[in-house]
């Protein structure tokens, strides 16, 4: 939605002036200094691995960041470079990584861990590059292979001729089952997100976060005077710190269109991609399977899909069958009791800014294309973004409210929208008789999962109060119901 639109809502909805300020150029988020934050509004006690991690560097590798792959065993890194991919191409780029003892993590984050005097292995990268929106530079691909699960590994990515990245370092990801602690965030971009980006960070330093969903719209580059490639690469030097040690794994929303995707498929390389995969031709429709994928991460099975774009879930078409023939067998394996769905655009929601809209028609039309997936194979959670605050659920479907969290037989839906970004966040609410708690006031946040077996514990946390718990609930499965 056009800001000034986006605006002149709001303030009726508030019946008060609003005042939206939009940033025509990409710039480095500046704040004043306070008492509860240093110079760069990041919270008192988070030390960073990089000094540059918010900061785009003047060259080198940029905006470092991992995801998952379809084995395991492999962890995929993607980085760029402010050189066009004819000077970049005579030289080879690759990612040095090796295997780190237990006693290594604590100083891993801190950079004070590299693979020197340690078997180090390489991993080749793959290099790619688009022309919209002017953009010039070059994009790296490389896969880290013949990973142990949980296993805790250094890497560098770049070259001898253009210079290396910090070192960072990730977990590999865990076998089915067990217990996992996983950060969520939906419609993040480069303005108003500091907090949120500080909370991030520290979660993933220190407290044990080793995996993130995103639920789209990342970066927000649309929403700024083209040429704006330039808001890309800053997005992705802000989020490097700790995109660079836990999967930053997304699925994509109506911000990321621009350029028929280019930017978003440039820099998101997740499980459905392969390195066989030819390149879309500019003005192109890319190949929708890269848009669909899923993943297991100990006891969850994560399911991204699509809803962007004029991607549709019909009945039928690619997607929807994707999603029943993936549901169908997450739900025949006992090793992973907890499924997760995960789309841009919300199937309840409440929110008044968008309330016949968002919350009307268009949610509508999501729940009579695939709700019907959702109770069939009893999922747990659908996660969204999109509505720029935060709202849960009580267990619902069709339109049918329980009120239990125990053992519940209906799906919870929370909208995770409220990352932070240069549209500021709709703090206004409409009535809903399946909604279980919601966001207060202009308050950016993300989410904290902390799963196993029988309990998926989620809390939403107001970043701006230095990750205040602002929400929080426990779905509880016992052994019959998990049979």
């Amino acid at each position: 939605m056009p800001l000034p639109t986006r605006c002149a809502l709001l303030s009726a909805a508030l019946l008060v002036v609003a005042t939206c300020i939009v940033s025509t150029t990409a710039v480095p988020i500046e704040l004043a200094a306070s008492d509860d934050v240093d110079s760069d509004g990041v919270p008192l006690g988070v030390v960073r691995g990089d000094p540059n991690s918010l900061r785009t560097p003047a060259a080198g590798p940029l905006g470092v960041h991992i995801a998952l792959r379809p084995t395991p065993s492999e962890m995929l890194a993607t980085w760029s470079l402010n050189k066009p991919s004819n000077e970049s191409s005579t030289v080879q780029h690759s990612c040095r990584f090796c295997h780190l003892s237990s006693r290594d993590s604590h100083a891993a984050v801190r950079g004070n861990v590299s693979c020197d005097g340690r078997a180090t292995s390489h991993a080749t990268a793959q290099l790619m590059t688009y022309s919209e929106d002017g953009f010039a530079g070059t994009i790296f691909v490389a896969v880290m292979t013949g990973l142990e699960a949980s296993s805790r590994y250094a890497y560098s990515c770049g070259s001898v001729a253009f210079g290396w990245s910090a070192w960072f370092d990730f977990r590999a990801a865990p076998p089915p089952g067990g217990e996992v602690r996983v950060l969520a965030v939906g419609d993040i971009g480069i303005d108003h997100s500091e907090h949120t980006m500080a909370g991030m960070l520290e979660d993933v330093l220190y407290n044990g976060f080793d995996l993130q969903v995103l639920q789209g719209d990342i970066s927000y580059a649309d929403d700024y005077k083209s040429p704006n490639f330039g808001v890309q690469d800053q997005f992705y030097s802000f989020v490097e710190a700790f995109a660079a040690r836990a999967p930053f794994m997304t699925v994509d929303g109506n911000h990321d269109v621009q350029f028929q995707w280019q930017a978003f498929l440039h820099h998101q390389f997740m499980p459905s991609w392969s390195p066989h995969d030819a390149p879309s031709a500019a003005g192109a429709e890319p190949p929708m399977h890269r848009f669909y994928f899923s993943f297991d991460y100990g006891p969850v099975h994560w399911v991204m899909v699509s809803t962007d774009g004029g991607h549709e879930l019909e009945r039928g078409g690619e997607q929807w069958t994707f999603l029943d023939r993936d549901l169908a067998a997450a739900r025949q394996n006992k090793e992973v009791p907890w499924i997760v769905v995960v789309t841009h655009h919300p199937m309840y929601c409440s929110d008044l800014l968008f309330y016949l809209t968002r919350c009307g028609s268009e949610a509508k039309k999501w729940r009579d294309q695939y709700e019907d997936l959702l109770g069939k194979y009893a999922v747990d959670v659908h996660l969204s973004g999109h509505n720029h605050d935060y709202e849960r659920s009580w267990p619902v479907y069709n339109d049918e409210v329980d009120k239990s969290y125990v053992n519940p037989t209906k799906p919870v839906h929370i909208v995770n929208g409220a990352g932070g970004c240069v549209e500021h966040i709709d703090p206004t609410w409409g009535p809903s008789k399946s909604r279980a708690a919601h966001s207060h006031f202009f308050n950016t946040g993300y989410a904290k999962m902390h799963v196993n077996a029988t309990h998926f514990d989620w809390t939403w946390v107001n970043s701006k109060k230095h990750t205040v718990a602002e929400d929080h609930f426990v779905i509880v499965k016992d052994a019959a119901t998990r049979s």
